[in-house]
């Protein structure tokens, strides 16, 4: 019973993709589709044709179904939702604030200018006493907190 029911979801599935197949040996072009080439990430046109009750689409709990790729705009939509994503990634506090003295084993004492945190790390831009202008990431440099 349960065999039965497993081959007849299955045979749309087959048929869909032997079309596929069959239709790729009789026009095979000599270069890439003018879809591809021009840089319009279309879908296949077979995926319409699959059952959507036979398609695993991962969702958040609460997310709605994604449109359908032939969707005007849906593209758009998608890099929008995934670039406006809260970023898993936790980013630890910074060590170091503008105005803090520090101390550097080859260029001496200097003043922070500016502290920014990046996906590498904390990074500090110091004004030496005597030789200017550094950039530094914080876990590369040695440096000694004189005055905070």
């Amino acid at each position: 019973m349960r065999a039965a029911a497993i081959s007849a979801s299955v045979e749309p599935i087959i048929a869909i993709v032997w079309q596929a197949i069959s239709t790729s040996r009789r026009s095979r072009p000599a270069r890439a589709s003018p879809r591809a080439s021009a840089g319009n990430p279309t879908a296949s046109r077979f995926l319409t044709r699959l059952p959507t009750e036979l398609l695993d689409q991962a969702r958040r709990p609460g997310q709605l179904p994604a449109p359908s790729p032939h969707t005007p705009g849906a593209l758009r939509a998608a890099l929008h939702e995934h670039a406006v994503a809260a970023n898993p990634v936790k980013i630890a506090p910074a060590r170091f604030r503008e105005g803090m003295r520090v101390r550097h084993g080859r260029y001496g004492d200097g003043t922070i200018r500016k502290s920014t945190m990046t996906r590498a790390g904390e990074e500090v831009i110091i004004h030496f006493d005597d030789v200017g202008l550094r950039i530094f990431a914080v876990r590369d440099a040695r440096l000694e907190v004189l005055q905070t």
